[in-house]
């Protein structure tokens, strides 16, 4: 009995140990390096397991040491973001100090999932005096970021996509497979973080040796908002509600704004988004045209309710919000009952709403209140 409750002790000491473990590595490449000694980056991360020489060769340590076993461009380290390898490749100066900081992952993550993984980094990246770029002339896009750290020390952050579609602009949903930060001296970069309206000049980025290219002012991706990929347009006149169903279950609204962006549109093409449990939520700005209906959209509003009601019927939670958010649009832009329609009225080859719909029953109480 008490051999049983010792090893159940040690089990646990072990269990809390792994623990403490786990959290000093996922806060450990939570933040910059840049400025920091050689001994602590090897607190945060042990010995470095790669080397890369002036060449760009990659050694292991063990070949490098017994072959050159001199300095190196940079050095690798080996750690491990929830259950995703990351290489952390770190390149020191003369007075073994970090002056560049690369972490590249084994996978991927999305844009609107960074905060996630490396949280200190986020807070600096969507601070209101922080400007975020995009260089589309490279391949796959660039998007960069400049982070003031204090009143005359800012970092830039260049990160590395995954492929882009063609058809899409880097948004919060593009993936990112890793990035690299380094110290911008320049005094210039002060007046890029003033105004939306200035370009990050190729010159200043040649002059501290970081990145060639135009980079050009952009939303900031990072933050919890729906950004669109163009210029929407003002809709003149609004006499019409048109309703739709997702016809995907479970979706959230950076769910269809990701899709739709896939699709090659600005962003999410409805205007009111009503969840399964009857939540109400915005989409594309309410007095902006909309690409929910061909033909329909200049002069329409779009609801979608998420689920197939092709294969199940509506939640009668959604259908009673609904009602108060269709009956809430007919008072304020005075649209008549009879152009309150389905998406498959003005659309043709589509069951939207889908057969399941109970689309009399939703007339009907409308025409009531």
């Amino acid at each position: 009995m008490i051999s049983r409750a010792i090893r159940l002790f040690e089990q646990i000491c072990l269990a809390i140990f792994l623990a403490l473990i786990l959290s000093f590595t996922l806060t450990s490449i939570a933040s910059a390096a840049i400025g920091d000694s050689e001994s602590q980056i090897e607190q945060k991360y042990g010995e470095y397991f790669l080397v890369q020489d002036g060449f760009k060769r990659i050694w292991t340590q063990s070949d490098w040491k017994s072959v050159l076993n001199g300095s190196a461009k940079a050095y690798g380290y080996r750690t491990l973001d929830r259950e995703m390898n990351t290489t952390i490749w770190i390149e020191y100066n003369k007075q073994n100090r970090v002056v560049k900081e690369t972490t590249l992952m084994d996978g991927n993550i999305k844009i609107r999932d960074f905060k996630n993984h490396f949280g200190e980094l986020y807070t600096a990246i969507t601070a209101s005096d922080s400007a975020v770029f995009v260089n589309r002339t490279l391949p796959k896009g660039q998007l960069g970021v400049i982070v003031r750290i204090e009143d005359n020390k800012f970092y830039f952050i260049r990160f590395f996509m995954d492929k882009v579609d063609d058809n899409t602009k880097i948004n919060m949903h593009s993936k990112i497979r890793g990035f690299e930060i380094a110290e911008i001296a320049s005094d210039d970069i002060k007046k890029y973080l003033k105004t939306k309206s200035q370009q990050f000049v190729s010159k200043v980025v040649e002059e501290e040796g970081v990145l060639k290219g135009t980079w050009l002012r952009t939303d900031n991706y990072f933050q919890g908002e729906l950004y669109f990929s163009e210029k929407l347009v003002l809709r003149k006149k609004t006499d019409r509600i048109i309703i739709h169903h997702t016809s995907i279950e479970n979706m959230s609204v950076a769910d269809i704004h990701e899709m739709h962006l896939i699709n090659g549109w600005a962003g999410i093409a409805y205007h009111k988004v009503i969840l399964p449990n009857g939540t109400v939520q915005k989409g594309r700005p309410e007095n902006m045209v909309g690409a929910h209906a061909r033909g329909a959209n200049p002069r329409s509003i779009g609801i979608v309710l998420v689920g197939n009601f092709q294969m199940k019927p509506t939640a009668s939670v959604q259908i009673d919000a609904l009602v108060n958010l269709t009956l809430e649009l007919m008072r304020k832009y005075h649209i008549p009952l009879e152009n309150v329609v389905p998406h498959r009225a003005v659309t043709q080859g589509t069951t939207c709403p889908g057969a399941l719909f109970p689309w009399e029953e939703f007339i009907e109480r409308l025409r009531k209140r």
